[in-house]
């Protein structure tokens, strides 16, 4: 029993550390972002190029940990029309996102753009009340203000 404590703690501490790092990588990246397309600073006004930056990074990260180093083990069941289907939408919706994102830290301030990530889990909790989902509702909306 007393180990079952310890791996339980064990395992929350390792969650925890992954929300810390994720909170961490994802302040530094909106500084980053706006540093980068900032005109006091380094002038670079192509949100879709820096766009383009971040979605060549992120295949050249996947890549080396599941062909190089095989950190992550990849099924070998993609199929042509499995990918037309689920990996190009996603693809370019993702792409979507962060060009649209990284258009706003054109206009707004570093501040504004961490309170929009904070609102954001409620504004998931509310789109599944909306959908039926049993976890969302005004109830657990309301918890978290």
């Amino acid at each position: 029993m007393a180990d079952q404590g310890k791996k339980f703690v064990s395992e929350g501490m390792v969650t925890y550390g992954y929300i810390l790092l994720y909170i961490a990588l994802s302040s530094g990246q909106i500084f980053f972002n706006k540093w980068v397309l900032s005109s006091k600073e380094v002038n670079f006004p192509y949100p879709l190029g820096l766009t383009l930056l971040h979605m060549v990074f992120s295949s050249v990260l996947c890549f080396i940990l599941t062909k190089a180093f095989k950190i992550l083990k990849v099924e070998e069941g993609m199929t042509l029309e499995l990918y037309a289907t689920s990996v190009i939408p996603i693809g370019a919706t993702f792409a979507m996102t962060l060009w649209l994102g990284n258009t706003a830290y054109l206009y707004i301030s570093v501040a504004f753009a961490q309170m929009l990530k904070a609102i954001n889990g409620r504004g998931l909790l509310s789109d599944g009340s909306y959908d039926g989902s049993p976890h969302g509702g005004l109830s657990v909306f309301l918890a978290g203000a």
